[in-house]
């Protein structure tokens, strides 16, 4: 069948037919372009978007997941450092203890055959201070022996020139013994000695008289420095100590120790007041004395009203951990700019694009 041909509007020289005048009116529109065209801009502008979309959404997923790592890492570092610090101070605190423990356990057994002595020799007879001089020879920790009779006056001592007139009524370590309110051996407070003028903690025990009335009491003077000197071989730090307070909270030695630190209450220190609720524990708190922030261990001794403690300075103690943290938070930071960096070239690229694309389009 033959197709009819006529000339169409604007269509330019020559006939038509009617299928090409059709083709021609769907490809060209009233302004002249092309509505294919007009959605393939608008397609495109869409997937540019979704690019810087989804460009910005993985830099943040990814910088989360950066920073969550670098702190996971600093957390895992830090409870890792802890149990460190509580797993070797409290080796520590239990060394301690058992070398304390000894020490004193030592000069218990002193005061016990001294006691014997007593009884055997008679409490004034002269050859007491003889036997009092030898126990105390070649001894690191002893100050000095003494008996002191029934009405407190100092009889027999291992003091060079004797006693002199000097009475213990009034010391606490008497009393508890004459009052009747310890049984065994009493660890007092330390104190400073009217015979020796030294200071001492006083380690007592009651000497029975005839038909078991008070007959005085048989006391043992340690240096409380003793025990500072043996810490002092344990590492702890720089900052670190070790210390010995009694259940009354009073401190009876510590490393680093001088006229103004010890007989210190610690009575409202955190680690008594954890210390009066378990026999061994570990607490991290500022010190009582001096203020610095420290990782202690504690424990009670088992025959002894006394507790040891052993802590680490919690910023000396963290140094490689602050460290490590350091350079992990640092390097989380230079990810995070990197990826920004990289997110904010594609949006910029991108941005180009759809401008350059749009120049062509006009």
């Amino acid at each position: 069948m033959a197709v009819a041909e006529w000339e169409l509007p604007g269509a330019g020289p020559g006939p038509q037919t009617a299928a090409e005048g059709l083709a021609a009116g769907a490809i060209d529109g009233p302004a002249g372009r092309s509505l294919p065209q007009v959605r393939t801009g608008r397609s495109g502008r869409a997937r540019q978007h979704w690019v810087i979309a989804t460009t910005w959404l993985s830099t943040v997923l990814l910088v989360a997941g950066a920073w969550s790592v670098a702190l996971m890492l600093t957390w895992r570092d830090q409870q890792d450092a802890l149990a460190r610090a509580q797993r070797d101070s409290g080796n520590l605190a239990r060394i301690i203890a058992e070398q304390t423990t000894r020490a004193i356990a030592g000069t218990d057994r002193i005061l016990s055959f001294l006691s014997y002595d007593l009884h055997r020799f008679g409490l004034n007879n002269p050859d007491m201070r003889d036997v009092l001089r030898n126990a105390t020879q070649g001894s690191d920790i002893l100050v000095q022996l003494s008996y002191a009779d029934a009405a407190g006056d100092v009889v027999q001592t291992s003091a060079e020139g004797g006693p002199g007139k000097i009475n213990l009524a009034d010391r606490e370590h008497f009393l508890v013994h004459k009052e009747g309110k310890v049984q065994g051996l009493f660890i007092s407070r330390p104190v400073l000695g009217r015979v020796s003028k030294k200071w001492s903690i006083q380690l007592s025990r009651r000497i029975d008289g005839p038909e078991g009335s008070f007959g005085g009491m048989i006391v043992a003077s340690i240096d409380p420095f003793y025990f500072g000197r043996t810490f002092n071989e344990l590492d702890v730090g720089e900052h670190g100590v070790i210390s010995i307070f009694g259940q009354d909270g009073i401190l009876r030695a510590r490393t680093d120790m001088n006229d103004q630190i010890i007989g210190q209450d610690l009575s409202r220190s955190p680690v008594f007041a954890a210390a009066l609720q378990q026999e061994a524990g570990f607490v991290r708190a500022p010190s009582a004395i001096d203020g610095v922030t420290r990782l202690t261990s504690f424990r009670h001794l088992a025959n002894y009203p006394l507790t040891v403690t052993a802590g680490f300075a919690e910023d000396e103690f963290f140094t490689e951990t602050h460290r490590r943290r350091s350079v992990s938070l640092v390097v989380a930071g230079l990810v995070s700019l990197l990826l920004a960096g990289t997110a904010t070239l594609v949006t910029r690229s991108t941005a180009t694009g759809r401008r350059c694309c749009a120049r062509r389009g006009s």
